[in-house]
């Protein structure tokens, strides 16, 4: 799904363990990831004497770790990291949370419902989910040995992610946080996390878009095993349009891939590409089919299990939105696997 969106800068990015400005008073980071999508991009605001605000941290690898006592000893200018803002409770977001605060001493900003979503997946024992996570994955009408290898697969997320502070401030919807004589207005919305952060500067025409606003590809969103039911599409499609307001030549910094310009393009066709899919789950659904039987026909590429664990979602996702809207049902057969047929 390609939008022929603006990088201000081409193919230009910061080298390991530096960080690159992008516009006045604001630097990029770029750190590894040990997954296909092999980088995630963090944020250095300037906030004048009391030094700089960090948008997120990175996943808390030793690799990672060992990159951010380069940043920490030379890109910083002689100012300390005063404050740490995380988008979400995605590993590669919050892993570093906990460390980079003890390394530095800053509070720790997130919203309410992230915070918690991260203090709860870092508590959560491996075998919660093997309890129940299968079951999850049977009813999709995944084959027994996929779900056995999901079961293996397991939840990882403690191994990505340092101790989540027990004590943070919240970002709401009527936060301003004024960083450096720039305002940053937050905006909290649910679909690839329950209730993600998107900082966005009218007077500057800048929005830090998390995983949110993407350029090349759409971020994951995925109905998981605690919330079968759940109908994360819905929050998302609306967030995207909830964006008319903005500038058509805003500068986006996304947390993956690079910054650009083109908002309104490649929203649009972020909405249509939701559209087709649920176009294609509509045609699939024309008789009786699973979850799984939508997902093999909504990624026609062999899939690991770990690839599975997200593809299996995000038609699960699709599927439940178009529940919510009436034009699907949802029914249990005799096996308690789910079916999907259109309304009648």
């Amino acid at each position: 799904m390609k939008t022929d969106v603006d990088y201000i800068y081409g193919e230009t990015l910061p080298e390991p363990g530096t960080a690159m400005e992008v516009v006045s008073g604001i630097r990029w980071i770029r750190m590894p990831l040990p997954f296909a999508l092999d980088h995630v991009n963090l944020f250095l605001l300037d906030d004048s004497d009391e030094g700089w605000v960090l948008v997120d941290t990175g996943a808390a690898l030793k690799p990672t770790q060992d990159l951010w006592e380069q940043v920490l000893a030379n890109e910083l200018q002689g100012k300390p990291i005063s404050q740490i803002i995380v988008t979400h409770f995605h590993p590669d977001h919050v892993g570093n949370a906990g460390w980079l605060q003890e390394r530095t001493g800053a509070p720790l900003w997130m919203s309410r419902t992230e915070w918690l979503s991260a203090r709860v997946n870092r508590a959560e024992a491996q075998e919660q989910f093997q309890q129940y996570a299968p079951e999850f994955y049977r009813r999709t009408g995944l084959n027994d040995l996929l779900v056995e290898e999901l079961r293996d697969l397991g939840n990882h997320f403690h191994s990505l992610v340092s101790p989540v502070p027990p004590i943070y401030r919240r970002i709401s919807e009527e936060s301003a946080l004024d960083i450096g004589g720039r305002t940053w207005v937050p905006i909290l919305a649910g679909g690839h996390s329950p209730e993600h952060v998107c900082l966005y500067c009218p007077d500057d025409n800048l929005v830090l878009g998390g995983d949110f606003l993407l350029p090349r590809i759409s971020p994951n969103v995925s109905v998981w095993w605690n919330e079968p039911e759940g109908n994360p599409l819905a929050d998302y499609i609306r967030f995207l349009d909830s964006l008319d307001y903005m500038e058509p030549d805003i500068l986006v910094l996304p947390s993956h891939d690079r910054p650009y310009r083109r908002l309104h393009e490649r929203r649009a066709d972020l909405i249509a590409h939701h559209h087709e899919r649920f176009d294609l789950a509509l045609e699939v659904c024309a008789a009786p089919s699973t979850a799984a039987d939508v997902m093999y026909q909504m990624f026609k590429r062999q899939l690991d299990a770990h690839q599975s664990r997200f593809a299996i979602g995000e038609s699960l996702a699709h599927l439940n939105y178009l529940v919510d809207e009436g034009r699907l049902e949802r029914v249990a057969d005799d096996n308690g696997i789910w079916r999907f047929v259109a309304a009648g």
